[in-house]
C-alpha cells in the first residue's frame, strides 16, 4: 500500500530530506571529524566528496527540480525512517514528487556535528531547523530534528544517502549558535540560490528572498527603490529583456556577520546573458546585501548595486 504523510510527517520528512543537504556544511571548530579506518587525507577527501555531492543535490531540488534525478543520491536500498515514516527510495522519489507539486520551499539552518569516516562509509549527526513555505510564500511550518546519515560509496565512486533517521526536537529545544563561518555559508548560500532561480526563470520564487515589506531598498547606481512592490517590479521588468542566461558568477564574497540573525554580503559580480534582441551582454559591478532572519527564513532587507561604467 502506498503511504501517505500527513501535513506534520510531510514536514518532518521534507526536514530529513533537505536537512541533510542544508547550507552549512562546512566544518568548523566544533564539528568533530574521526576516521576509523584510514589517515587525516582520506577523511578530508571524504569531507570534500560528500560536500559536493550535497551541493549537486540541492542544485537538483532547488533549481532544477528534477524528480528522477534525485533517485542516484540515494542507494538502492535507501531507508529514511522518522516519526509516522518509513519509506524506501521509491518512497522518497514520490514524496520529493509530492513536495515539488505542492509548491513547497524550504529554508535551512543546519550544522554537523560529527562525521565518522570507515572505509566506503561515511556517518554522520546533524541538527536542523527548517522553515517551510507554502506556494504563496507564507510560512507553513518550522520543525527542528536531531538527525543521522549513513553515507555509502558506490562502484562509480559516488557517495550516497543510504539511511536517514529523523529525531524531533523537543519545542524548547535549540539548534546550537552557528559559528560566524557558519552563517556566512548560509548568507551566501540564499544570495546564489536567488541567482540561480532568477536564471532558471523561477522570478516569483527568487523574489521570496526579499522582505516583503515598504521598507525593502533597492539602490542602484545613484538611484533608489523603496518597497517590495515597487523592487519586485523592477525586477520583472528587467527580466523581460533577458532571452537566455549563461552565467552570473561572483567574486571575492565578503561577508560581516552582524549578528545571529543578520549579516551583509559584498561581491564583485559579472552577469552573462543573450538578450530579447540577440545581442551578447556582459555585466559587470558589485552587490552588497544586507540579510535578516525572519520567522519565515532569511531574507534580503537591502541591496545595493554598483556597475562599472560603460559596460
Amino acid at each position: 500500500m502506498k503511504q501517505q504523510l500527513s501535513s506534520a510527517s510531510l514536514a518532518a520528512f521534507i526536514s530529513g530530506l533537505i536537512g541533510t543537504i542544508g547550507a552549512c556544511d562546512r566544518p568548523d571548530s566544533d564539528m568533530r571529524i574521526e576516521s576509523g579506518a584510514g589517515s587525516a587525507q582520506v577523511v578530508a577527501e571524504v569531507e570534500a566528496a560528500v560536500a559536493q555531492r550535497i551541493s549537486g543535490y540541492i542544485e537538483n531540488l532547488t533549481v532544477q527540480r528534477d524528480v528522477e534525478s534525485a533517485r542516484d543520491y540515494f542507494t538502492e536500498d535507501a531507508r529514511l525512517l522518522g516519526p509516522g515514516i518509513d519509506l524506501d527510495r521509491s518512497g522518497v522519489v514520490e514524496q520529493i514528487r509530492a513536495v515539488f507539486d505542492a509548491g513547497i520551499q524550504v529554508q535551512v539552518t543546519r550544522r554537523t556535528l560529527e562525521l565518522f569516516v570507515h572505509g566506503d562509509a561515511a556517518y554522520e549527526t546533524a541538527q536542523a531547523e527548517d522553515v517551510f513555505l507554502s506556494a504563496d510564500g507564507t510560512t507553513a511550518d518550522t520543525t527542528r530534528n536531531n538527525m543521522f546519515i549513513r553515507w555509502e560509496k558506490g562502484d562509480d565512486d559516488k557517495w550516497r544517502f543510504a539511511r536517514v533517521v529523523l529525531g524531533p526536537q523537543a519545542a524548547s529545544d535549540q539548534v546550537p549558535e552557528l559559528s560566524e563561518a557558519q552563517l556566512a555559508d548560509t548568507v551566501y548560500h540564499h544570495l546564489r540560490r536567488h541567482l540561480d532561480l532568477m536564471m532558471a526563470g523561477e522570478v516569483e520564487e527568487a523574489l521570496g528572498y526579499f522582505v516583503n515589506s515598504p521598507d525593502l531598498v533597492y539602490a542602484s547606481d545613484g538611484s533608489m527603490v523603496i518597497g517590495w512592490d515597487a523592487v519586485a517590479d523592477l525586477m520583472r521588468n528587467a527580466m523581460e529583456g533577458i532571452g537566455e542566461w549563461i552565467a552570473i558568477d561572483l567574486y571575492e564574497p565578503q561577508v560581516y556577520v552582524l549578528g545571529p540573525d543578520a549579516a551583509t554580503i559584498s561581491v564583485r559580480f559579472e552577469e552573462r546573458f543573450v538578450a530579447v534582441t540577440g545581442d551578447s551582454t556582459t555585466v559587470r559591478g558589485n552587490w552588497t546585501v544586507v540579510w535578516k532572519r525572519f520567522s519565515d527564513g532569511w531574507k534580503a532587507v537591502q541591496i545595493g548595486a554598483a556597475h562599472i561604467p560603460g559596460e
